[in-house]
Parts: structure tokens; C-alpha cells; sequence
């Protein structure tokens, strides 16, 4: 891996520890795996808890940084597999939103990585418990 994109990885997940590391311990989180591909264009930080996995993840291949939530047999290293949700879906299961609130969620240009982070920031501290019981009700 490459020095600058090395340290690209490891700003990520200084910035991540910064914003959700009191909030990750006082949901019982802890950092369980942390993958980078070898030529970290994808990075992932992988939590877990007695209730569920957490990932968040930075593509530098498409600037995207999203949230995955996964049941606890689910393969860290393969977080778009079976036993994962995006936190979009958690969002919106259970309901169907209407038109205007997913327009409304898709920015017309490219979002940078630090607003795409406080958006997951936002949505997990103001959802987090539901999130977790979708996925266990989704696991039974």
C-alpha cells in the first residue's frame, strides 16, 4: 500500500474514532477488525457488540463512505454479502418513503467523505437502537 494512501486510511479512522468512539463504547462497540484492500481503495472498520456488527467504510475508488450494520456470523471482509444492511435500508424498513424524502437524500454532486461521515454520524446517534432491533427482528 502506497504512503499517501496509507495515510488516507489512517485519517479515516482517526476521524471515525473522533466522532463515535465515546458513542461506539457506551453501545457496547469495540473494534474488531479493521481491513484494508491492498490498494486500500476500500478501507473498513469493523465493530462489534453482543447485539450486532457495525462497518464503516471509505472507497476512495468512488469517494463513498458508508455504514453497514450486520448480524454477528456475518463475514467482515465481505460487508456487501449476506448478513449486512445498509443503514439506508434500516432507515426506511418497515415504511415506504415517499419520493421528496429519497430525492431529497441524494445530493445533486459529489458529496465529500467528511459530509457523507457526519450524515452516518447523524443517523446512528439518532437511530441507532432501532437499527439494532431491525436487525434482530430481520435475523429470527
Amino acid at each position: 500500500m502506497n504512503k499517501r494512501r496509507l495515510k488516507l486510511c489512517e485519517e479515516f479512522r482517526s476521524r471515525v474514532e473522533a466522532l463515535l468512539g465515546d458513542f461506539f463504547t457506551a453501545k457496547g462497540l469495540v473494534l474488531d477488525e479493521v481491513i484494508p484492500d491492498d490498494l486500500c481503495s476500500r478501507y473498513v472498520l469493523v465493530y462489534r457488540s453482543p447485539a450486532c456488527k457495525l462497518a464503516i467504510y471509505y472507497s476512495m475508488h468512488d469517494g463513498e463512505v458508508n455504514c453497514v450494520f450486520g448480524s454477528l456470523g456475518s463475514d467482515n471482509r465481505d460487508v456487501d454479502g449476506v448478513g449486512w444492511t445498509y443503514i439506508r435500508e434500516l432507515q426506511y424498513k418497515g415504511r415506504e418513503p415517499s419520493i421528496e424524502e429519497l430525492l431529497a437524500a441524494v445530493s445533486p454532486t459529489p458529496r465529500a467523505g467528511e459530509v457523507q461521515l457526519q450524515d452516518i454520524v447523524g443517523l446512528l446517534k439518532d437511530n441507532f437502537d432501532e437499527f439494532v432491533n431491525s436487525m434482530s427482528v430481520s435475523a429470527r
